[in-house]
């Protein structure tokens, strides 16, 4: 029997619980009596009658009215509409947030994209301007070549010119120096007389202006060559300072105007040989395989002469010296001797 009443005791608690978990008010005195009589022999059969018969109760379907129903609806649309704007509301915030970083990603794509274009655009315009500024650059150079070549070839053209410039100022200063010093032609003279070899006859032609200073050291010139018979005559063709000898064997021409030919001469004769020296030793070095700038070389010869002469400071100084030539002409207006300078 304690066996049986264990049973028992555990289909009564069962029976409670399933009747507690179906809702029924008749569970627990079911299982009070089944816990009472858990001595009887039906015991179990009740419990499990108990149990088969019990079954929860279906519930019912109130009855509601139309206005109710109504009621019911209208609450359920109006819960739907505000649910559904709600909804809405917070579609459209999410589409609008959604719009503004799509917006914003395109807009900084966009930005992006300028920045390089506008940079690409840039270092495109850079590389075209130094294109430009440098095919200005090599024509201004290229000017400048030929500048420089016109120039250097005028230079060299002139060498000779600024030699004969050199020469005719060279007189314009000795005559000068004539003109204020008036024994410079007897020096002349005595250099010119010890020259001669014949001294039966001997002329001395001086300028109208130096004359008489000559005359005047007549017996000074007869003991220098012992002449037997000397002459002391004018000749237009002498300039001032200048002096021409003659004798049965020849002459001598000692005017200054000659000795400046003959220096212009050599000058150019000195000029002439440098230069064909100077061209000479450049092509040997370039035949021997050398590494000759020649235009640096022909520019450095040109440098040097720069340096020494200047053909417009030339042609100054003797506009200078010639203007006052003719003032001091003109001040000796009236001389029937002709004054102009034998060059």
């Amino acid at each position: 029997m304690p066996l049986l009443k264990k049973h028992t005791i555990r289909l009564g608690e069962q029976a409670v619980h399933m009747g507690e978990q179906f809702g029924s008010a008749n569970a627990p005195e079911v299982a009070e009596a089944v816990l009472e009589r858990a001595d009887d022999n039906q015991i179990v059969q009740e419990v499990v009658s108990a149990v088969e018969v019990y079954a929860p109760p279906i519930p019912t379907v109130p009855v509601v009215d139309e206005d109710e129903r109504q009621r019911v609806l209208q609450n359920i649309r109006e819960e739907g509409k505000t649910q559904a704007e709600a909804m809405a509301a917070e579609i459209k915030k999410k589409a609008e947030e959604e719009a503004r970083t799509l917006l914003d990603t395109a807009s900084n794509k966009a930005k992006e994209l300028l920045e390089a274009e506008t940079a690409k655009g840039i270092e495109q315009g850079k590389k075209e301007i130094y294109a430009q500024l440098r095919k200005h650059i090599e024509e201004a150079q290229d000017v400048v070549r030929q500048a420089r070549n016109q120039k250097n070839a005028i230079i060299k053209s002139a060498v000779p010119e600024i030699l004969r410039l050199s020469t005719r100022i060279a007189a314009q200063v000795v005559r000068n120096e004539l003109t204020q010093n008036q024994n410079i032609v007897m020096d002349i003279v005595k250099d010119a007389i010890e020259k001669i070899s014949d001294n039966e006859q001997v002329v001395i032609k001086v300028s109208a202006q130096d004359l008489q200073n000559v005359r005047n050291e007549k017996d000074l010139i007869i003991d220098l060559v012992e002449a037997k018979n000397l002459s002391i005559v004018p000749d237009k063709h002498c300039a001032e300072g200048g002096c021409v000898i003659e004798t049965k064997l020849g002459f001598i021409d000692a005017k200054v105007v000659t000795k400046l030919d003959m220096i212009q001469t050599a000058l150019l004769d000195v000029h002439h040989e440098e230069k064909t020296k100077r061209e000479t030793t450049l092509k040997e070095a370039v035949e021997r395989g050398e590494d000759i700038d020649m235009a640096a070389e022909e520019q450095k010869d040109i440098d040097e002469l720069m340096k020494e002469t200047s053909l417009e400071e030339i042609k100054a100084q003797e506009k200078k010296m010639l203007e006052e030539q003719q003032e001091r002409d003109k001040a000796n207006e009236g001389n029937s001797v002709d004054k102009s300078l034998e060059l």
